[in-house]
């Protein structure tokens, strides 16, 4: 690790799944990380995007986001942006590892911080999965319309009005 890395402080965040947060039985919470990665990335049409609504978004409040299934909550989200007062954009690296049969997210706590996801102001590229998280407009921090979450009309098609007799 460099100098210029950022991470967040333990107690600042929220990540789910991974198997690398204090004592668990790693085999049982290893296959469970896996198999939830792999239901949330076949239910939506990207990758990576942030849930956070732009009318909920405030320095001082939690921040969610997910990269490539893996669900971050940064409370408060002014833990990252204080971090990076020059840069035009912030990005969430995460970085996965073969273990065994299944890819597992790299990175744990170690001395009150954790290592799961890598602040940036660019994307760090090669084996690292990127989310652009923010960037500047007027020097104000706003939710990229890239990165927002979407639900395309044509990834599932459902007619809703056989449900309760179409009475919902």
């Amino acid at each position: 690790m460099s100098v210029s890395d950022k991470y967040v402080s333990s107690s600042n965040i929220t990540v789910f799944p991974s198997t690398k947060r204090g004592n668990v039985q790693v085999s049982a919470r290893l296959l469970s990380e896996a198999s939830l990665v792999s239901i949330v990335n076949r239910l939506v049409d990207i990758d990576s995007f942030v849930i956070t609504k732009d009318a909920d978004y405030a320095a001082n409040k939690k921040f969610e986001f997910n990269i490539h299934g893996y669900y971050f909550c940064i409370d408060p989200i002014s833990t990252v942006l204080n971090q990076f007062g020059s840069a035009t954009a912030i990005y969430g690296n995460i970085k996965l590892q073969q273990s065994g049969d299944y890819n597992e997210l790299y990175g744990q706590d170690t001395n009150n911080v954790y290592y799961g996801v890598q602040f940036s102001d660019t994307a760090l590229g090669g084996e690292y999965l990127s989310l652009k998280i923010f960037e500047k407009s007027g020097g104000t921090w706003i939710i990229p319309a890239s990165s927002r979450i979407k639900y395309g009309s044509s990834s599932v098609d459902i007619d809703v009005s056989i449900i309760d007799d179409g009475t919902i």
